[in-house]
């Protein structure tokens, strides 16, 4: 049967050191902590898949996100959490918040914001990217967005019956480091004619807190 929604669950860790633990740390830990769980960690030989367990610094405060059949899994795993321990950090968390949501993507308009660095470009595409007319570059972004939404999309098991539209009001290139390979991100902030989740991550190394989405509609 095709999938309608996605169901997330949104686990908000409060320790008095989250200035301290970044989205990638609290990866390392947690999937060290549940080893046992690939998708608390990915580190296996099987061919990419869009993740859903994902770790996020937002506003400051820190996250764990689970979505569809991993969203009962991060709201048992994470509620049990009582420290997060790091190479010399042990922070005492204080208080997990849970927040349950199911959100059913939608064709109307909607105004996003990128939160975090969103990582969209290959080595490829990057390459084509700086070589292309400075009029241009807004279309390929835009096209770049799209298909890495309708990447998520399929990632969760959603199919959508019509064509998405970006319009990309603005973006800033900024570099980035994932596991020691340095990577240009964007801040960028966009219209689209479709619903999404909040904080839902879109493009490369969502596990690790980059390409968080904000969204206004």
């Amino acid at each position: 049967m095709e999938q309608k929604t996605i169901a997330l669950i949104y686990a908000q860790i409060n320790t008095n050191y989250t200035h301290r633990i970044s989205a990638s740390k609290l990866r390392g830990y947690l999937g060290h902590l549940f080893v046992q769980d690939v998708e608390f960690h990915h580190h296996d030989d099987k061919p990419y898949h869009y993740p859903l367990v994902q770790y996020k610094t937002i506003r400051g405060k820190l996250f764990v996100i689970g979505i569809n059949e991993y969203a009962n899994v991060v709201l048992q795993k994470i509620s049990g959490i009582h420290e997060i321990v790091l190479p010399n950090t042990k922070a005492a968390v204080s208080s997990v918040e849970i927040t349950s949501i199911k959100e059913t993507p939608t064709n109307k308009i909607c105004q996003y914001e990128f939160l975090t660095p969103w990582i969209g470009l290959n080595t490829e595409n990057y390459a084509k990217f700086k070589n292309i007319d400075d009029q241009f570059k807004k279309r390929f972004l835009e096209d770049i967005l799209i298909g890495n939404i309708l990447s998520m999309l399929k990632g969760v098991g959603i199919r959508i019956d019509y064509q998405i539209y970006i319009n990309l009001k603005k973006y800033k290139e900024v570099p980035v480091r994932v596991h020691e390979h340095q990577f240009s991100g964007f801040f960028a902030q966009f219209v689209s004619n479709i619903t999404l989740p909040k904080y839902i991550g879109i493009g490369k190394s969502v596990s690790k807190g980059f390409g968080v989405l904000e969204k206004t509609c």
